[in-house]
């Protein structure tokens, strides 16, 4: 285990460079709801073992969340990202919801610098204000970059009926010209929320998105014409079993899915596929098992050039590798935390 962000981290994703580095990209400055939180990124030069310290990626007026990171072919990192714009008097208002545009930053050095925040065209989904970018960018084999969002329907608009707690949509935006520009919107999946993509070599698009309620868990959905149909959604998880999923296809042609596990003791699992995704075999592995408050989670992957894969994850620590001697007492334990950090390990470690 390898710390990434001692204080904070919310929702890591990463991103592998040509060279090797590693890019990571998370929440921090303030809790999951916060008015200071802000986007922030670390970068690794030698395989996850050891990072930059956070540095401050978009400093808005307040808080900046739900994310959605690329690569693109020209090593170009994009990322896309909301304001929430649901604080009233600097408290969060519970009776508000997301009303704003979706903000866009690009690195062209790894990282290192990011442009400004300019805003993205999302007039082909159904609640062009609404929108919340989340998960990881695919890009297709023509070039064409593919972003995943999700929203709740506005009154009078389409709901669907197994979703029971909010009506939810999840939608793709298209970008063909590196991320600069989007647009091209399709559905994805109704009354799911937190999608996330990946293109198999073949060019089928493989769609991952959560039932919030009541399954809390993860369904799959596959699309054979760059994402504009999709299958009907079949539930691939079990209960609690969802937060920060990331797939990534590895060397040896498997298919590595790591998910949030949400029950106690929470942390990070992992499952494999051999048929690209038709099927997962029913053994789970166990890369994280120390969180002490459910709101934990994580499976952004790499694998690096000598066939070390690197899964990051966020939690609340209990126990393990990175206890803090100053520890608070909540129902489910003592924890000190949230933080961010990676796991390493072999392709043989898993089933």
């Amino acid at each position: 285990r390898y710390m990434v962000c001692p204080s904070g981290g919310y929702y890591i994703k990463l991103e592998q460079l040509a060279d090797g580095t590693i890019v990571a990209v998370f929440k921090g400055g303030d809790g999951i709801v916060g008015l200071w939180g802000h986007l922030q990124s670390a970068i690794s030069h030698d395989g996850g073992e050891s990072w930059t310290p956070p540095r401050t990626i978009a400093q808005m007026s307040h808080d900046t969340d739900h994310m959605a990171l690329g690569q693109t072919s020209d090593g170009s990192l994009v990322l896309c990202f909301v304001q929430p714009h649901a604080y009233q008097n600097g408290l969060w208002d519970t009776a508000q919801v997301h009303d704003g545009p979706v903000y866009m930053v690009r690195s062209s050095d790894g990282g290192e610098q990011w442009t400004e925040p300019v805003t993205v065209n999302t007039s082909s989904t159904p609640v062009p204000d609404g929108c919340n970018p989340h998960g990881k960018m695919a890009q297709l084999p023509d070039g064409t970059l593919l972003m995943s969002l999700y929203f709740r329907y506005r009154a009078g608009q389409p709901e669907a009926s197994y979703q029971q707690h909010g009506q939810f949509g999840t939608y793709l935006l298209r970008s063909r010209d590196g991320g600069k520009s989007w647009g091209d919107g399709s559905l994805l999946a109704d009354g799911f929320v937190e999608p996330t993509l990946c293109v198999l070599p073949s060019g089928r698009l493989i769609g991952l998105v959560v039932q919030f309620m009541p399954g809390r868990n993860l369904w799959q959905t596959e699309s054979d014409d760059g994402g504009y149909t999709w299958s009907a959604p079949r539930p691939i998880t079990d209960y609690h079993e969802y937060s920060g999923s990331g797939l990534l296809l590895l060397q040896d042609g498997r298919l590595l899915l790591a998910y949030g596990h949400r029950s106690f003791p929470g942390g990070v699992r992992a499952m494999v596929s051999d048929d690209e995704g038709q099927s997962w075999k029913d053994e789970k592995v166990i890369l994280s098992a120390e969180s002490v408050y459910q709101f934990c989670g994580g499976g952004s992957s790499v694998q690096l050039p000598n066939g070390k894969i690197v899964t990051a994850y966020f939690q609340h620590q209990g126990t393990g590798p990175f206890l803090h001697p100053r520890t608070y007492w909540v129902s489910a334990g003592f924890f000190s935390g949230p933080y961010a950090a990676v796991v390493k390990y072999e392709p043989g470690d898993l089933p």
